[in-house]
């Protein structure tokens, strides 16, 4: 779609002003729904529950404790076993899901959660304070080998049971995301009676206090959920009270893009996520189907530059990978022109985004020779740059993908021209990402969802280096930025501190951004009640039924 920032997606940046000079300041739940819409059912049709529901999904959850999870597939799943405390619609506005109030003490370290009464978990254990502070104090248990929760409750210090619906979380310091953060299902509240009976095998056996009950899972085949009939709704943005229309929701595991259309097609699947991009004119084009493009939240895909592992430890070969690529081939390649270029470390349609990084780099092979050429990078008898008698080869591991692998193949072409070798490892998506962890990558590939700037703490912080940066980047003003903006929760100061952390990034070429992905889903035209959650990417179940 070309250079620079797409309009159409500059209206769904999320404001802060209403939480952080509101909700945050005053310490109270929101409960006005303006700009939310919701799904529309037929009055008169009454009560639609009944029926089993299949959705076909690309990836594998890595497990099914929330505080474990890693993978977004895994977060589709959880969302409708387990809630949060609090939820986020459209336009930006925290209300209440588990909690019904909560405050913040005048240091800005202390949340105080008014818990709602009358909720039992699926194993029939109630849900109270000691739930709340149980969910949090394991994300902190080395034994849990959380690594998103870890990264989304921040400098979070201990919790405390006032009574039994009343609970307190204390912060090291202030912590700016928290209250969004508290919204996604990752720090939603489990059993605990559930963990001590199930132990290691938690993660197999998830229960929460949603609108489906867990069933089973096959690896690499299905998640099944069955409806939770004693459902109690916690939801002020759903349609309907009580429990869930569908019976049974099942997510069948299905890599392949063809063979995961060929379910929606064959009316095996009645929804399937990411329609392949070469197919979305033929599937948009049939009314037996309905198609959903969101543009949802977070980091653009990408390729995080080990900026420590030799040769991309030299600035002027990181930057010169800017120059060399091509966005607008690797878009096509990737998402055959339906998603925008991406120019910086975060889309464009999370709050914090700084339009300026669009004008640090552009496709110019020749700019790249040039800086290559100034930091004595020389070009060898085979066309491959050597510098002090070593050649300046990289190393890719990567998920065994075809599109990711074809738009690495092209990279690797355009890397070749400048004289930068590019050697493509493929493998299984965890094994990749843990040479990336280990250092051992010069490229990682990467997208992140997140609606508040600081997921850029998540792939930039030192502190992350062996987690998620696994670009292995070190920056001691990016980390003080980062520090700081997430203990301020002036909305001015944290934009300004962003902006800045946005341009050092892309100045010391951290990362190749590629796209801002679009999610385009596809469904059956029968399919009525779908809406998505604020990320934009994960469609709420709960009111869906068929026509």
């Amino acid at each position: 779609m070309g250079g620079g920032s797409d309009s159409r997606w500059q209206g769904r940046r999320m404001s802060r002003r209403s939480i952080l000079k509101g909700g945050l300041a005053l310490g109270l739940a929101a409960t006005g729904l303006e700009g939310f819409a919701r799904p529309q059912h037929d009055a008169a049709a009454g009560p639609a529950q009944g029926g089993a529901f299949t959705a076909s999904m690309f990836l594998d959850p890595n497990n099914l404790d929330p505080a474990g999870v890693t993978y977004v597939s895994a977060v589709a799943v959880l969302m409708n076993v387990v809630e949060p405390l609090v939820e986020v619609d459209q336009a930006g506005k925290v209300h209440p899901r588990l909690a019904t109030s909560w405050k913040l003490s005048p240091d800005q370290r202390e949340w105080t959660f008014t818990l709602r009464e009358g909720v039992a978990f699926h194993d029939g254990t109630p849900f109270n304070a000691d739930a709340v502070k149980f969910s949090f104090d394991r994300i902190l248990d080395p034994a849990t080998k959380s690594q998103t929760g870890l990264s989304e409750i921040g400098p979070f210090q201990s919790s405390t049971v006032i009574d039994a619906r009343t609970v307190k979380l204390t912060f090291k310091e202030p912590y700016a995301p928290f209250l969004f953060n508290a919204s996604d299902v990752v720090l939603g509240i489990v059993s605990p009676a559930a963990v001590k009976k199930y132990g290691q095998d938690f993660s197999q056996n998830p229960v929460g206090t949603g609108p489906y009950v867990f069933k089973d899972w096959v690896r690499n085949d299905h998640v099944a959920l069955v409806r939770n009939d004693k459902y109690v709704t916690t939801s002020a943005l759903v349609a309907h009270k009580g429990p869930a229309y569908l019976d049974q929701l099942t997510f069948r595991i299905i890599p392949e893009d063809q063979t995961r259309l060929d379910t929606l097609r064959s009316g095996e699947a009645d929804f399937i996520y990411r329609i392949p991009a070469v197919n979305l004119a033929s599937v948009q084009g049939d009314p037996k189907y309905r198609v959903f493009k969101n543009m949802y939240a977070g980091d653009p895909v990408m390729f995080l530059i080990n900026r420590q592992l030799f040769p991309t430890d030299d600035l002027a070969v990181a930057q010169a990978m800017q120059f060399a690529v091509d966005k607008t081939v690797i878009t096509k390649i990737g998402t055959a022109n339906t998603s925008p270029v991406a120019w910086g470390p975060l889309k464009p349609v999370v709050w914090g985004y700084n339009p300026a990084v669009e004008k640090l780099y552009r496709h110019d092979p020749a700019k790249a020779r040039e800086l290559l050429e100034a930091a004595g990078w020389k070009v060898g008898p085979d066309g491959i740059r050597v510098k002090g008698g070593r050649a300046c080869r990289m190393v890719c591991a990567v998920k065994t993908d075809p599109v990711t692998v074809s738009m690495l193949e092209a990279m690797q072409g355009m890397f070749k021209s400048v004289g930068i070798a590019l050697e493509i490892q493929t493998m299984a998506l965890p094994a990749s990402e843990e040479l990336g962890r280990q250092g051992k990558s010069n490229m990682t590939f990467m997208e992140w969802r997140g609606i508040d700037p600081d997921i850029l703490t998540v792939h930039f912080h030192s502190k992350n280096i062996g987690g998620w940066n696994m670009g292995h980047f070190k920056n001691a003003q990016v980390d003080q930025l980062l520090d700081t903006a997430r203990a301020t929760l002036d909305e001015q100061k944290r934009l300004d501190m962003y902006h800045r952390v946005q341009m050092i990034i892309m100045e010391q070429a951290a990362t190749l951004p590629l796209f801002n992905l679009l999610q385009i889903d596809g469904a059956k035209a029968s399919v009525q009640g779908m809406r998505y959650d604020v990320y934009h990417y994960y469609p709420e179940w709960y009111d869906v039924r068929e026509g």
